[in-house]
């Protein structure tokens, strides 16, 4: 109250000098508390939802498990259930109803669906942005299906590889793909073995800013090969963020066939975003490093980069998988690659924006001083 009081009593001095201040003084009041009581208003809002999301859970994980046999009713499930999984709580419901195990059933069953296999996957993706839920995954043997999911999915598997610009050859100009706004920054690899605190903490960090950002991406239609590609490399993104999410991925050989979407879907800027976020978060732990050296997964990450220089989400996270790459004996495959030229076209093009610089730029220069 003593705060209040003098904000009062320095108010009540401007008035005596200023005639009608203590007018303006009450209108400015008036005008906090009608602010506080918004935002009080909408912090109930939002609680409430996220309590109505998270008590929607269970009945949408039984109507899955009741009809998990039917491709088109499992579809429009898994849709529900990435509608309503936007906060924790409700990721946490999703994880006690036995969702990710419900889903990973209609995944299985109906492998040749493609809108089904897209929304599993997002479903996947955004439950595994709460750590709990990416150890689900994890447990339940998500990411052997998502892979299965990349590779039985049109266009991976009889992709030619991307060949990256030989040197002096320039940079191929960059589409113009809206900046998806401000990234948290993961932090460098720790130690070689399991990740360390610190690194987890960070890329939790990153991941749980993914579900903002992914609503001003640019949209990638829904029930096609693209769409899969997006959302499966998504969900591994996710899962990756925890140690036994990274090993996971290493074991299912991963790496490869992230590559493969790359490769399959250069046009595709969502792609290129997920994909590099998977084999950034893959190679922070030395093993990921490793997996990802003499597998084309440079020259793949580079050519995304020459493409989509202009987005932001791409360029961050292609600049970090390639700081993490060169840490384990990829610095030649960076060379032949010709990758520090689209290193810098990357920085260049963020140089101007406050919304991306940063990440951009660290990661960016955190690629060139490897």
């Amino acid at each position: 109250m003593g705060g209040l009081g003098g904000y009062h009593e320095k108010g009540s001095q401007a008035a005596q000098v200023a005639g009608a201040g203590g007018g303006n003084t009450k209108a400015a009041n008036a005008a906090d508390k009608k602010a506080a009581h918004a935002k009080s208003v909408e912090t109930k809002k939002r609680l409430a939802a996220e309590a109505e999301a998270a008590g929607e859970v269970e009945a949408i994980v039984a109507r899955l498990k009741e009809r998990a046999g039917e491709a088109a009713v499992a579809e429009r499930v898994c849709r529900e259930l990435l509608k309503v999984t936007f906060c924790d709580s409700a990721r946490r419901a999703c994880v006690e109803a036995g969702a990710v195990e419900a889903i990973l059933g209609a995944l299985i069953a109906h492998p040749g669906e493609l809108g089904l296999a897209e929304r599993a996957c997002g479903a996947l993706e955004s439950i595994a942005l709460f750590a709990p839920g990416a150890q689900a995954c994890v447990a339940a043997g998500a990411v052997a299906a998502i892979v299965g999911a990349l590779k039985g999915h049109p266009g991976v598997v009889q992709a030619a590889p991307l060949v990256p610009p030989p040197p002096g050859a320039g940079i191929a100009a960059p589409q113009a793909h809206p900046p998806m706004g401000e990234v948290t920054r993961g932090a460098p690899r720790g130690a070689q073995g399991p990740l360390a605190p610190a690194l987890i903490t960070a890329a939790e960090a990153r991941a749980a800013r993914w579900a903002a950002l992914v609503r001003v991406a640019p949209r990638t239609p829904l029930g096609t090969a693209v769409g899969v590609a997006e959302k499966a490399c998504g969900a591994l993104e996710s899962i990756a963020v925890i140690a036994d999410g990274t090993q996971a991925c290493i074991a299912a050989g991963a790496v490869a066939v992230i590559v493969g979407a790359l490769n399959a879907h250069p046009g595709a800027a969502g792609v290129a975003r997920t994909a590099c976020g998977a084999l950034w978060n893959i190679s922070l732990i030395v093993a990921g490093e490793v997996a990802s050296v003499g597998t084309g997964t440079v020259p793949a990450i580079v050519a995304a980069l020459n493409v989509h220089a202009d987005d932001a989400g791409v360029a961050e996270r292609a600049c970090g998988a390639l700081q993490n790459i060169s840490k384990s004996g990829g610095h030649k495959e960076l060379e032949l690659a010709n990758a520090i030229p689209a290193i810098v076209a990357a920085l260049l093009a963020h140089s101007g924006r406050v919304s991306s610089v940063a990440g951009v730029a660290e990661q960016a220069c955190g690629a060139l001083g490897a």
